[in-house]
């Protein structure tokens, strides 16, 4: 699965960077065959989003989650996707 990630106002690391592929690609556990996915990071204020956008054959799955730091909303977004 090709994955594109795109950051506002944070710089993405080579472990953010991992860390977004990792829980993106557990997804593929659902589908035989996903199309892309797109994650956007960024920063506001206080507060960290994670928006992930996963789009499958004839379905497109999207998970926002806010919380205080980059990886608790990752995660929080892969456990959305995952629920759906």
């Amino acid at each position: 699965m090709e994955i594109q990630l795109t950051a506002k106002q944070l710089k993405v690391t080579p472990p953010i960077n991992a860390y977004v592929r990792e829980k993106m690609e557990k997804a593929q556990k659902y589908f035989d065959h996903l199309v892309c996915g797109q994650a956007f990071l960024s920063v506001e204020k206080r507060s960290h989003n994670a928006e992930f956008v996963i789009h499958a054959p004839g379905q497109t799955f999207r998970a926002l989650a806010t919380a205080a730091d980059i990886y608790s909303a990752i995660d929080l977004a892969s456990d959305k996707i995952d629920a759906q």
